[in-house]
């Protein structure tokens, strides 16, 4: 008989999740709004301009339990492009603080704000059983998302040099509280930078900073 080499590991078990419904009960207001308090606490630590890196990863851990949550909505797509934002401000955030920046630019904010809107969203929609299914697949899933070097820029119009960099390129942002797709060109004419989106023949003039996630990363 071949000997087993490999230190066998059991996986780990759960109960069927209605089963924690039924002894349990179907969660209460209070029960929500207790879950949905977490990442706001750590995100409002940050944005009073304390805290450190640690309170960033708290926000993003509860936007990882989202990237799963949305499997099962219609607003998928829409929905991870704002999460793969949110992972990118966030990651700029722990970057800042990790160098003891005084202050973080209010942009990094926005598409966070709109990433944990849409978990709560997801959330009120769900029951116990479904919620309890969703982290035991974030159990499962282990590392989900990069967000590789050279993709994401924090970008400001009054600050020509970086727009220099990703004009042309395509890639996505949340322009006028929307997660759009597109590219960023310059008007002459108007002396202004514009957004193009991709799926609807809109151009936003470019008037405050924002989060860009380029499709293709910028090799340094």
């Amino acid at each position: 008989m071949k000997k087993r080499n490999k230190k066998y590991r059991p996986k780990r078990t759960h109960a069927p999740s209605f089963i924690y419904s039924l002894t349990l009960g179907e969660l209460t207001e209070g029960d929500r709004a207790r879950s949905d308090i977490h990442p706001y606490v750590h995100l409002d630590v940050l944005r009073r301009g304390e805290g450190d890196e640690e309170d960033a990863w708290h926000v993003q851990s509860a936007l990882r339990h989202a990237w799963v949550l949305s499997q099962g909505f219609e607003e998928k797509t829409t929905m991870r492009l704002t999460f793969l934002l949110a992972f990118a401000s966030l990651n700029c955030m722990a970057q800042l603080k990790k160098r003891e920046e005084p202050e973080l630019p209010d942009a990094l904010f926005e598409p966070v704000d709109m990433a944990l809107e849409y978990l709560k969203r997801m959330k009120d929609s769900c029951n116990r059983s479904e919620l309890l299914k969703s982290m035991w697949a974030l159990e499962a899933s282990g590392h989900i998302f990069d967000i590789p070097t050279g993709s994401g820029f924090l970008v400001d119009p009054v600050n020509d040099d970086d727009f220099d960099k990703v004009q042309g390129r395509g890639g996505f942002a949340v322009i006028n509280k929307k997660t759009r797709r597109g590219w960023i060109e310059r008007n002459g004419a108007m002396n202004r930078w514009e957004w193009h989106c991709h799926d609807e023949d809109v151009v936003v003039p470019i008037t405050k900073p924002f989060v860009l996630l380029l499709y293709t990363p910028i090799k340094p």
